[in-house]
């Protein structure tokens, strides 16, 4: 099995959208620009294999692993 590595502000992205946070306003929680946080969660959900799928899919992947 692979570990996945988070780092904190990959954490606060999946923190934030799972209780609700639009993408839009993730910039007045955690300290990244829109951009950056654009491509962080591009690569979650490459690591969470959820690239074709919405933000609920990443965010139910992330519980499944625990990360949430």
């Amino acid at each position: 099995a692979t570990t996945i590595q988070l780092d904190e502000n990959d954490k606060k992205i999946l923190y934030h959208i799972s209780v609700g946070t639009k993408t839009k306003d993730l910039e007045k929680h955690i300290e990244l620009s829109l951009s950056s946080i654009e491509n962080r969660k591009r690569h979650l959900k490459s690591i969470f294999d959820t690239e074709k799928e919405n933000d609920l899919a990443l965010i139910l992947a992330a519980k499944q692993r625990g990360f949430i």
